[in-house]
């Protein structure tokens, strides 16, 4: 039986407030990638969302932000397309869904919220002038000025630029790890639908605690740290920071490039998973040169499969399979 167009609106409100469960934003993803309407009307409501998602302090303001969210959907070009938001008791139902979320998930406390939403990066300026910049589908909490101490929260993934103050320490906490971080850039991955937790150390230093095992790890600039969920195991590897942070550059420029690096970088410029398991090292070593622009990962591997032995499909989750 095929979801009503109700559900899907409810797996898109989910979805941006990272409260969805992986095989949700799957069947989510599915349906986005199914017709060029269902796109474009998932872009329009995540923008929207957006754009009223600025500061929550107390439930008018929540309430203040439901009516400014319905009120701009209505006022879109694609009418037909959101006539049901205005016209049913379906309003009424997803903005009282909505607000039992926002109070159970995010307390009214003056803190602010900035999301990044499908297919777009965001960059965050936070109090201390430290910079994120937000990887699709992800959402970075912090108060609207430190105090003592610098503390944010992070569901997905994100990319920081830390300011020095030895007066007072910054730290971000996933669900799975503390990071304390002494004014330095790394990147940290912490997403529902993903069995592991990551972190990438470009500049200086950082102390890792994991929540679960109370085990605690210094690390140095180029290392990848993995945290198995399942298994509440560690891994910490020697990597080119560069290949997990450039996706949040303007574009990217890839000169004579191995394709796992590559395939790397795609993943997280495209905000997709690329699996190359099966993969030869021979070709995973094959270095290739070229710039990314505006181009469609299709377009891309597309490409690659015409001047390199790769072939590529996808699998009925979305993920990119690389043989």
């Amino acid at each position: 039986m095929q979801k009503s167009m109700i559900d899907y609106d409810i797996l898109i409100i989910r979805y941006l407030e990272s409260n969805i469960e992986p095989e949700e934003r799957n069947m989510l993803m599915h349906w986005v990638k199914a017709s060029k309407e269902n796109e474009e009307y998932f872009v329009q409501m995540a923008k929207v969302w957006e754009k009223s998602t600025i500061e929550l302090q107390d439930k008018k303001a929540v309430l203040k932000k439901a009516d400014v969210f319905f009120e701009r959907m209505k006022s879109k070009k694609r009418r037909r397309l959101y006539q049901w938001i205005a016209s049913s008791a379906a309003a009424v139902l997803l903005l009282l869904w909505g607000l039992q979320i926002w109070e159970i998930k995010f307390p009214f406390n003056s803190q602010m919220i900035s999301i990044a939403t499908y297919d777009t990066k965001k960059e965050v300026i936070l109090p201390d002038s430290s910079i994120v910049w937000l990887n699709a589908g992800s959402l970075l909490k912090y108060p609207k000025k430190f105090n003592n101490k610098r503390s944010v929260t992070l569901e997905g993934e994100a990319f920081f630029d830390v300011k020095k103050d030895k007066k007072r320490p910054f730290s971000v906490s996933t669900s799975t790890m503390t990071i304390r971080v002494f004014g330095t850039t790394f990147l940290v991955t912490d997403r529902k639908e993903l069995p592991h937790t990551e972190t990438v150390l470009e500049t200086g230093k950082i102390d890792v605690t994991m929540k679960e095992t109370g085990e605690k790890l210094e690390m140095k600039p180029n290392q990848q740290l993995i945290y198995n969920k399942k298994e509440q195991s560690t891994e910490v590897k020697i990597v080119n920071a560069a290949n997990y942070t450039n996706w949040r550059k303007e574009h990217l420029l890839f000169e004579n490039t191995p394709l796992k690096a590559v395939f790397i970088q795609l993943s997280k410029w495209y905000n997709i998973d690329i699996s190359y398991k099966t993969c030869s090292q021979q070709l995973l070593n094959t270095p290739v040169s070229f710039k990314l622009d505006n181009e469609t990962v299709d377009d891309i591997l597309n490409i690659l499969q015409s001047i390199t032995s790769l072939t590529w499909k996808r699998s009925e989750t979305n993920t990119i399979i690389i043989e």
